[in-house]
């Protein structure tokens, strides 16, 4: 876990956020996790079960991804997650 948050500081920005800090490093170890899982195109239910947590949490933990990305909907989540993760700038 101190890996992939060290890593995600370094390697990934928001697009048309160049040289303004790094918004996925901003995210708890729990919400990159939930982040790095929407990448691999995991729905809710998935992770809910992943996790061993309540699809409820999983919505949760989304919404705070997405507002602390600065990403106006949930679909704006599921591409830059999707991008991030086909990248290869975190660890697998």
């Amino acid at each position: 876990a101190i890996l992939t948050r060290l890593v995600s500081r370094v390697a990934v920005r928001a697009p048309g956020e160049e040289g303004m800090g790094n918004p996925v490093g901003s995210l708890t170890d729990r919400e990159l996790e939930i982040f790095q899982l929407i990448g691999q195109e995991y729905k809710s239910g998935r992770i809910a079960k992943k996790l061993n947590i309540s699809v409820k949490t999983v919505e949760a933990h989304r919404d705070h991804i997405r507002k602390k990305l600065g990403l106006s909907g949930s679909d704006d989540l599921n591409h830059f997650a999707k991008e991030w993760f086909h990248r290869g700038d975190q660890p697998r």
